[in-house]
């Protein structure tokens, strides 16, 4: 640690262009602000204790206040039994408790965790988002999570910013965007190109891609699709995809569109949407 502060202590100094207050700046948001990767190769030979302590150091802290947050941080996060391990011999959950503790070190004002509970089980999924919850609230840290679970988004997150091929499509509570976008279903079709004029022409199909095909319909409708669908001459019958969107913002849920069309059930939420076939016929969902 110190060899490596001499060694590159000389980065933020002046060039006499004007570059100081920059520099200073930068260096002053780097140490405020906390950042969860989803790789741990640059601690991976460090046990966690090492690590929150080092990450500590390199926001600013000094030695004794360093060590005392590597203390707190690992009583908080429950990393006691594993703190003297190295991060590549630690399980996948337990490894992603002491990068978000190493995260959470040093007097940071800004926590960007790109999917902060990946790898946990659901009882540690709350843990975690109850701690940061109280980090927010307690200590007035804001708390960005990168999540591709939409239900987790929903329940805990105060503002989400919904990004589509890196631009924003919608931001806003939960509860606003679910009402801005209504509770039409988006159904996704997946065939060759010669599906297309088989489509139920009732419904606006766009075509999003080479052999995708979307629409928007109601969840009551839904059904009477699936019977449309399964219903086509057999050399047009061709693997699909459906799945929810709009104002429900679930996860999605994919089932084959070929007969037998069976309920689909969701395997993040349980939500079933009903479909033709036998009562008896097992779910599917993959």
């Amino acid at each position: 640690m110190s060899e490596a502060s001499r060694e590159h202590g000389d980065l933020s100094r002046s060039d006499g262009a004007g570059g100081e207050a920059p520099a200073a700046e930068a260096g002053a948001a780097r140490s405020s602000t906390g950042y969860l990767a989803q790789d741990a190769t640059p601690m991976c030979l460090l046990t966690p204790a090492k690590a929150v302590r080092l990450t500590a150091r390199l926001r600013g802290l000094p030695r004794a206040a360093a060590r005392d947050e590597r203390d707190a941080l690992i009583d908080w996060w429950g990393l006691g039994a594993f703190a003297r391990r190295r991060l590549n011999h630690l399980s996948g959950g337990q490894r992603q408790l002491a990068l978000i503790a190493m995260a959470c070190a040093g007097a940071v004002s800004l926590m960007i965790l790109d999917e902060p509970t990946a790898g946990l089980d659901p009882g540690r999924r709350a843990e975690v988002w109850s701690r940061l919850g109280e980090l927010n609230r307690s200590l007035g840290r804001t708390i960005v999570p990168v999540t591709h679970d939409p239900l987790e988004a929903e329940r805990v997150l105060g503002k989400v910013v919904i990004l589509v091929a890196g631009q924003v499509a919608a931001a806003g509570r939960p509860a606003e965007l679910k009402r801005r976008l209504g509770s039409a279903l988006r159904v996704e079709v997946v065939g060759d190109g010669a599906l297309g004029p088989d489509l139920p022409p009732e419904y606006a199909w766009d075509r999003a891609g080479s052999g995708l095909w979307r629409t928007l319909a109601e969840p009551e409708a839904v059904t009477g699709l699936f019977q449309r669908m399964g219903g086509q001459r057999p050399h047009r019958r061709r693997p699909g995809t459906f799945r929810e969107s709009g104002g429900s913002v679930l996860p999605p849920c994919r089932t084959p569109l070929k007969p037998p069309i069976r309920p689909v059930s969701c395997p993040s939420c349980g939500r079933r949407t009903p479909g033709p076939g036998p009562a008896s016929a097992p779910n599917s969902a993959s």
